[in-house]
């Protein structure tokens, strides 16, 4: 078993045929992986659907290689010294058999004609990148990263669209390369520093072998439970799935990771290249939304002024990204009961990795206001807003959070009733939102789209 590991699985599964190299249960064989729950795929990426995922290489999740790797040194003299210098590398498939009239594995006709290929890189992510520019003020140091993706002579380069101050970069780039198999074969993806003056800095590489998973029988036969074929339905042709990656990054003078990159890679013949169109994984715009509140009335808040039982109530409102809007105040208001109709508008950023999806909430504060001395909060709360901007995202539409449900018709088809206008001063069809700390009543929650 080891020699077969050793060997790998031979050109088109050929070693796979004599039972080398072979597991009993391969952990990293996508059909033994029941155990692993898949997480289900955003709907704006369609495109990880039923894709399989790899926590690392694809390389470590089977066991060897169709090819055997030797390198190929030249011994020099420096200074006196004899030292060894690769200028090569033997790639190719050694066997020991007792007669030499046996068949061989695989087709060595296929492999003496080299064939056209579309090769088409899916760079999504580049996470934890080690920093290269210097933090100052005990702040952390950051990178200004670009992708670079090289196959032969033929090179990418993105440095136009560098991305400043990140050690997690969104990438979402497909990059496409004409190639021959065999032949060249070491793709190249790197992530670069961009540096206003002097060179780029190199963060981190990874290579990819393409001859070692196209002669792979296995890396062939993934995914394609969901090829769906162009002659059933143009629109909804699919390549097959080919696993999605997490590939170290690294750099030749240390052998610690510096960063990772998320991706996958596709290899078609030109005539599927023509029929089967590259996955669009560009990130969707991010679009500025209005998150409108009313701020309606109060109740049952706690009384500040031991004597008067009374408060002089204002209440402050704000989302995440946007700045503080503060209610005008109540004047000696009895019984924990204010009124305000006062209506707010915050302008949001809503994208992939913006803040205000990382933290979705509305904080509402209602304050005893004094003159003398310094104000006393009366009680805050939050409400979580991430479902709405999720579907106002989606959808490209207001969403109203409370609006008048239904009536209850016995009738076959009872028309729904109209959103409410969030700017209509009706108090029905807000909502009281308990406050905490304080242990007081709620500001009136409003409408948001």
């Amino acid at each position: 078993a080891e020699e077969g590991k050793a060997a790998g699985q031979g050109i088109f599964g050929g070693l796979a045929k004599l039972s080398i190299g072979k597991k009993g249960s391969g952990a990293g064989d996508p059909d033994d992986d029941d155990d692993e729950e898949e997480e289900e795929a955003p709907e704006e990426f369609k495109y990880l659907e039923n894709r399989p995922a790899y926590g690392e290489e694809y390389e470590a999740n089977v066991d060897g290689k169709p090819f055997e790797d030797y390198l190929l040194f030249r011994q020099d003299k420096r200074g006196g010294k004899k030292v060894k210098r690769v200028v090569g590398k033997f790639k190719g498939l050694v066997r020991v058999v007792l007669d030499e009239n046996e068949a061989p594995l695989f087709d060595l006709d296929e492999l003496l004609r080299p064939q056209t290929y579309k090769v088409r890189l899916y760079v999504l992510e580049a996470k934890n990148l080690t920093p290269m520019d210097v933090g100052f003020m005990g702040k952390q140091g950051k990178s200004d990263p670009y992708l670079v993706a090289r196959l032969g002579k033929d090179t990418f380069n993105d440095k136009d669209n560098y991305q400043m101050d990140l050690v997690n970069a969104d990438l979402y780039r497909c990059v496409e390369f004409n190639t021959e198999l065999p032949g060249i074969s070491q793709l190249e993806v790197a992530v670069m520093d961009y540096d206003d003056i002097g060179f780029d800095d190199l963060i981190g590489k990874t290579v990819i072998d393409l001859e070692d998973r196209w002669f792979d029988q296995r890396w062939q036969a993934m995914g394609q439970e969901n090829l769906v074929a162009p002659e059933k339905d143009p629109s909804k042709a699919r390549w097959a799935t080919k696993p999605l990656e997490q590939r170290a990054l690294y750099v030749p003078t240390s052998t610690a990771p510096q960063g990772q990159l998320t991706c996958w890679v596709d290899v078609l013949r030109p005539a599927e290249a023509a029929v089967f169109p590259a996955d669009d994984v560009a990130l969707p715009a991010a679009m500025v939304f209005e998150v409108r509140v009313v701020v309606w009335k109060t109740k049952d808040c706690v009384s500040m002024e031991a004597l008067t039982h009374m408060n002089d109530m204002f209440a402050k409102v704000w989302a995440e990204g946007a700045d503080k809007q503060e209610t005008d105040t109540h004047w000696r208001a009895k019984g924990g009961k204010a009124s305000f109709n006062w209506r707010m508008k915050f302008d949001v950023l809503l994208g992939h990795n913006a803040r205000a999806m990382k933290f979705p909430y509305l904080h509402v504060q209602l304050w005893d206001g004094d003159i003398v001395k310094w104000n006393d909060v009366i009680g805050e709360g939050m409400m979580d807003l991430g479902k709405h901007y999720k579907k106002a995202y989606r959808t490209k539409a207001p969403v109203t959070l409370f609006g008048p449900k239904p009536k209850k018709s016995t009738a076959k088809k009872a028309a729904p009733a109209p959103p409410v206008d969030v700017h209509s001063p009706v108090p029905s069809q807000g909502s009281y939102h308990q406050l905490q700390d304080g242990g007081g009543g709620g500001g009136g929650g409003g409408g948001g789209d």
